[in-house]
């Protein structure tokens, strides 16, 4: 297979258009290379069976050197044993001197990369989870970040054992990111796969996005402006050079003192052009992933049955249409409501888009938490903007200590009515790499001829007497009724 990944590589070159998904630019696994340490300075050459293909992506000619500062050099060997999770195989980049050193890989192109879909994978692990004494305990995985430099630049770090960033620093501190926190996050001796998508929108450059993975499970995604970028990554970064790290820190030689490198190691590492999906991640070799429907406009997004709410009126006070897992009367323990963990962290995936072509409708995500006696709370809201293809989109959530349960609701979130379709929702405990038994999450129960919502779920349009859940698919149909008590729902 690793073999293989060259000739991929250059048949996408002839036979899949940049809009979709495009070609692995660059892929090091580090098999092929000798073991030793290496210097800071030292050329690293790739090999046959890796991908080096800067000129797919116009950039101009690309060069791969070792950093080193204070440490003892980055080490090309074996894996160290006992470690957890799963890797590509073969070699390792070792970056493991310690916090307050900096070992690993810079590439360094002479031209940005015009603004388009791309997608970011690492392969890592870290034996210091906390950073030691490094700048905030960061340790930087792969990017360009140069905060100082032209937009756009892309990365994913570590801020201590209980928190993860995919980020973007664009030069002005907007800071769009996904932001993952628990505890812990990045755990001692566990190989990671990170993903960073970037989704550039090229109808509506303000509203691209990037997407983050872990392990090929959404981890979140965010809104990022890229109608000022000049390029996708390959920034200006200090001193003008256009510069991509792996292992440390992109904007080292701006301050030596400015720690930020990996304690741990880098399996592989590749930059696609595309904005992949799970199905189709270059990283971890072997790592099969089913197949999903692929994302078109199309009436439902998989099986039979979609859901599209509309909200009809003009928003006002006290106006609210969704749809909940809350049953009717309210009570606990709800059948509908999802058992969770107090202090683990939970994701949740959904896909939508627009009801109506062109009108780019918001929609609101919330969770609220239970335990024996009652509500004890909400989470933080995610708000997204629907688009007439499917996309997916998804976020974290910290469960507060005590909470057994909760529910989840999707909310219209517009001004002055709107429209969304939603369809195939999962949620997952991340701390115990488990599915939530979110039922009926693809709408695919939903007897009769357009009851009030589908089973397990319950539509509400408090106020807003007009608005419309309409069930799509092999047997439409349309009703405004409203399932009492919404009044409960916190």
């Amino acid at each position: 297979m690793r073999f293989s990944l060259f000739m991929i590589g250059v048949l996408c070159l002839v036979s899949v258009p940049l809009a979709a998904q495009g070609p692995t630019i660059f892929y090091l696994d580090f098999d092929d290379a000798s073991d030793g340490v290496y210097s800071e300075g030292n050329e690293y050459l790739p090999s046959a069976s890796e991908v080096s293909l800067p000129s797919a992506a116009g950039v101009g000619e690309a060069t791969f050197t070792f950093r080193n500062n204070s440490g003892d050099g980055p080490e090309i060997g074996p894996a160290p044993g006992g470690l957890s999770g799963t890797r590509q195989g073969g070699k390792v980049l070792l970056t493991d001197s310690g916090s307050g050193q900096d070992e690993g890989l810079l590439l360094t192109v002479d031209n940005g990369l015009a603004k388009q879909d791309l997608t970011m994978e690492a392969v890592w692990y870290t034996d210091d989870p906390s950073g030691g004494s490094n700048n905030v305990g960061i340790q930087s995985i792969m990017g360009d970040e140069w905060p100082l430099g032209e937009a756009s630049q892309f990365f994913m770090r570590t801020v201590g054992a209980n928190r993860f960033d995919y980020w973007t620093d664009r030069g002005d501190s907007a800071g769009e990111k996904v932001e993952v926190s628990g505890t812990p996050v990045n755990a001692s001796g566990v190989w990671y796969h990170d993903v960073l998508v970037f989704d550039y929108n090229d109808t509506n450059p303000a509203n691209s996005e990037v997407i983050a993975y872990r392990d090929s499970i959404l981890q979140g995604t965010s809104t990022y402006d890229a109608s000022t970028a000049s390029v996708a990554i390959f920034g200006t970064a200090f001193n003008g050079n256009r510069t991509f790290s792996f292992g440390v820190h992109n904007s080292l030689d701006a301050g030596l003192t400015d720690h930020r490198g990996l304690s741990g190691g880098l399996d592989a590492v590749a930059i696609s052009l595309g904005a992949l999906t799970p199905a189709e991640f270059v990283l971890p070799a072997g790592n099969v992933i089913a197949a999903a429907t692929p994302v078109s406009v199309t009436e439902v997004y998989e099986g039979f049955y979609a859901a599209k709410m509309t909200f009809t009126e003009s928003w006002s006070p006290g106006m609210d249409v969704g749809l909940d897992r809350e049953d009717d009367p309210p009570r606990l323990p709800e059948d509908s409501y999802l058992p969770v963990v107090g202090g683990n962290t939970i994701s949740f995936s959904i896909y939508a888009r627009n009801g109506r072509t062109g009108t780019n409708d918001s929609f609101l995500v919330r969770a609220a938490y239970y335990d024996s006696g009652g509500w004890i709370g909400d989470s933080t809201d995610y708000i997204f903007t629907a688009q007439d293809i499917w996309k997916e989109f998804g976020g974290v959530y910290n469960v507060p200590s005590g909470a057994t349960a909760a529910n989840f609701a999707i909310r219209m979130y517009t001004s002055g009515g709107g429209s969304v379709v939603f369809d195939d929702i999962s949620m997952t405990d991340v701390t115990a790499s488990s599915p939530l038994p979110l039922t009926n999450g693809g709408f695919e129960y939903w007897p009769g001829s357009a009851s009030i919502a589908p089973s397990d779920w319950r539509f509400f349009n408090a106020n807003a007497p007009n608005s419309t859940i309409e069930r799509l698919g092999i047997n439409p149909g349309t009703t405004t009724g409203v399932d009492s008590g919404w009044e409960n729902y916190r």
